[in-house]
Parts: C-alpha cells; structure tokens; sequence
C-alpha cells in the first residue's frame, strides 16, 4: 500500500537535502527515516524507541476518554513533523483537533508522494 519501490527512501532524502544535521524530526514512520537520516534526531510516534511515547501510547489506549495528557513528543517541540496522509481512518488529517494544532503550529513545507494514493507530508515548526 504505502512502501511502494523507493518511495520511502526519496522522501527521507528530500527532508535531508533541506534540513542540516541535527535537525529533530518526529514520526511514525521510522525505516527510510532514520536510515537516510542517521545524523538527525529522530522522535517516534509509535513509542517503539521513545520510552515516554510508549507509556503515553498504552494510556491512551487502556483510557477512552483521553487523559493521557499532552503527547510528550509534541511536549518537546519538534523542528520537524512528517505525518502520513491516506484515505483511511487512521490519516493524520482526520482528527479535526490535531489537524488545527498542527496547522497553528507548524506549515507544511513539502509532501513527497507514497505508493499509489497517500504522501508523507512534511511540517516545520512556525
């Protein structure tokens, strides 16, 4: 669906053509991420190498009303978000509360094309 041919990998290396070293980046798509991108920091949505994210994670899970509190990676303010945009329930766009955060906070300054119907889009820090 999205890991068509190298569409990863050309994303990841658009963001490290114009972003330097050092640059801190969250996401929930790690792979080409962080392999093209080895000299950012690279923040993890999913919690699968972020430790608070995990714990925020498996409370947002077990509590349907939502009282995890703030996501802690936000917490740290990222130079840099790159969100995945599908049809699908589960696209970043889809949560209307989000979405409007990340739009008063960030700008989107690039989207890089994913398989057949989705993109990465990239969002830097106003």
């Amino acid at each position: 669906m999205l890991m068509k041919s190298n569409d990863p990998i050309r994303a990841a290396e658009w963001i490290h053509a114009q972003y330097p070293a050092g640059t801190t980046l969250a996401t929930d798509r790690l792979g080409a991420m962080s392999y093209v991108n080895s000299d950012f920091i690279i923040w993890d949505f999913a919690g699968l190498t972020d430790r608070q994210e995990a714990i925020h994670r498996k409370l947002i899970a077990h509590d349907q009303h939502h009282n995890a509190g703030p996501d802690p990676i936000l917490l740290r303010q990222p130079r840099l978000i790159a969100e995945t945009d599908v049809p699908a329930n589960w696209s970043y766009r889809l949560d209307s509360n989000y979405f409007r955060w990340l739009d008063e906070h960030y700008r989107l300054v690039g989207t890089v094309p994913q398989g057949h119907f989705g993109s990465l889009d990239f969002w830097e820090r106003k």
